[in-house]
């Protein structure tokens, strides 16, 4: 489980859910708390089936209470026209805030609760400064 990371990058890689249970699923993560100035370049994150859920291209289901700030995605695939839960960003956000981040040139496609910056967002929570 991450609890603080910054600074990272995952460039051309492909992610994928492969089980008929698969959740949370990410670029970075599948879990995280807190993620600074990291971002994915030109990767395909997807699933395998329709009853899949929590993709995004940073994290897959970010905790209660925290945050990602200052992180992008650019010229990536997210989604693959299944599942739900799927967003630029973040596929499930329980509560918190996402900041002085950003979604550019992707595709992001899924069944239901598909969004460019978050899936779902659940809770108290803020966006702030987005491109």
């Amino acid at each position: 489980m991450s609890v603080y990371s910054r600074d990272l990058e995952a460039y051309k890689v492909t992610i994928t859910g492969r089980t008929s249970s698969a959740y949370y699923v990410g670029g970075l993560y599948g879990y995280a708390r807190r993620v600074y100035t990291s971002y994915v370049v030109d990767s395909t994150i997807t699933f395998n089936n329709s009853a899949a859920y929590g993709l995004g291209g940073i994290v897959g289901y970010m905790g209660s209470y925290y945050y990602i700030k200052s992180t992008g995605v650019t010229d990536s695939t997210l989604g693959n026209g299944l599942g739900k839960e799927i967003g630029g960003l973040s596929g499930r956000h329980s509560s918190g805030e996402i900041y002085n981040s950003y979604v550019q040139d992707c595709i992001i496609s899924g069944n239901s609760m598909v969004g460019g910056i978050d899936g779902t967002l659940r809770g108290g929570w803020s966006l702030r400064n987005h491109v």
